[in-house]
């Protein structure tokens, strides 16, 4: 994965919700003012180059669960570059949510890979999502009560054409690899 996804260096230190909300306003704040956003670019772009413009939205709020999501989007003379990320905080636990926390067995590739392209669709009708090598499961990901959707970059599995790709699975197709204290704490 290319460094840009791994920007998101908050100052936060206190993980309650009063904390939480505080860090995430402020994110927005530096993002919203004109001159903030412009510096946050300038920054990124002496260090990648490429990145225009980055957006941050709180794109669900599922009972004590908050999801951030960031987009990215640069363009230099024909090459577009887009991204997508997400930050899942537990306010209960005042801790970020890992696909880690979520799933067991992740290392068997070969199975992952089967699941995950039975649920693929693509923006491109013609679907060039490699063959090879196997879709592994990301890093990237948000959930809600039934489904968790696993979020690819730009050309991190298929051609340019499908840009950022989201992939979503029905908890109740990967309930085995599903860790039962995660299911008892936020499926049930």
């Amino acid at each position: 994965m290319h460094e840009i996804y791994r920007l998101i260096e908050w100052d936060v230190n206190d993980y309650s919700k009063t904390g939480l909300l505080r860090a995430i306003e402020k994110e927005k704040q530096k993002l919203a003012v004109d001159e903030g956003r412009k510096n946050v670019l300038q920054e990124y772009k002496l260090t990648f180059r490429w990145l225009d413009d980055i957006l941050l939205k709180i794109s669900s709020v599922n009972n004590n669960i908050v999801t951030v999501e960031y987009d990215f989007d640069g363009d230099r003379g024909g090459a577009q570059w887009i991204g997508n990320t997400h930050l899942i905080f537990d306010k209960n636990s005042e801790q970020i949510i890992t696909v880690s926390d979520i799933l067991n067995n992740r290392e068997n590739a070969a199975e992952w890979d089967q699941i995950l392209r039975k649920h693929i669709k693509t923006n491109d009708p013609d679907n060039c999502v490699w063959d090879d090598p196997l879709i592994p499961v990301s890093d990237i990901f948000y959930f809600d009560k039934e489904t968790i959707t696993f979020v690819y970059q730009k050309y991190e599995i298929a051609c340019g054409a499908d840009g950022v790709i989201r992939i979503t699975v029905p908890f109740s197709t990967i309930s085995d690899y599903v860790k039962p204290d995660f299911k008892a704490k936020y499926l049930e």
